[in-house]
């Protein structure tokens, strides 16, 4: 029985020290360098380019339909993260541009993987339907945890994984579909 504590509070100590680490990191992401600084790498005026990538924490969510993902699912693929609301202006102005940019992307191995940041699901359904948004990846965030993984505070926040599973770029604020693809040529 004592055993079984220590390795519950063993485990609950990991959990907090790796969800430090990745609100840490992702904070950083976008607070160490002011909006249009890439690092010098001009791959986008709004992503902000790693100098050094940080490997992603893998989260789960669900699509549409109700099945359930996780990043892990994407891993033969490099991923463009969105986290968005309908309530959220900025989000709704970008949606358009990610919808714009699916299929070039695709042709790329990049997937856009659209996390509505827990709202009502006939909302979303709803609002995915009055925009004529058909060809983006809309996904559900479980119980917000997607978005407390990555310490998402302000939306939009855009992030850019490359099929390695590491976090190469961040944008946080709308994002164009120039800057997506410019921003997909870090991922060639």
């Amino acid at each position: 029985m004592k055993n079984k504590k220590i390795m519950y509070i063993i485990i609950a100590i990991a959990v907090i020290v790796v969800s430090i680490i990745v609100i840490l990191t992702v904070n950083a992401l976008t607070d160490r360098q002011s909006p249009g600084n890439t690092g010098g790498n001009t791959a986008s005026l709004r992503f902000n380019v790693l100098e050094e990538p940080v490997k992603a924490v893998d989260i789960t969510f669900r699509d549409m339909d109700g099945n359930q993902y996780t990043l892990e699912d994407f891993s033969d693929k490099h991923l463009i993260v969105n986290f968005w609301a309908v309530f959220c202006g900025p989000c709704v102005d970008e949606l358009p541009d990610f919808d714009k940019a699916v299929d070039e992307l695709r042709k790329n191995d990049i997937e856009l993987i659209a996390i509505n940041i827990v709202e009502p699901e006939d909302e979303v359904r709803s609002f995915i339907d009055n925009m004529e948004l058909g060809k983006l990846g809309f996904y559900m965030d479980i119980d917000g945890n997607s978005a407390y993984t990555y310490s998402v505070q302000t939306i939009p926040r855009t992030l850019v994984i490359n099929n390695e599973g590491y976090i190469v770029a961040a944008a946080a604020g709308a994002v164009t579909y120039d800057d997506l693809m410019a921003v997909a040529e870090l991922l060639d």
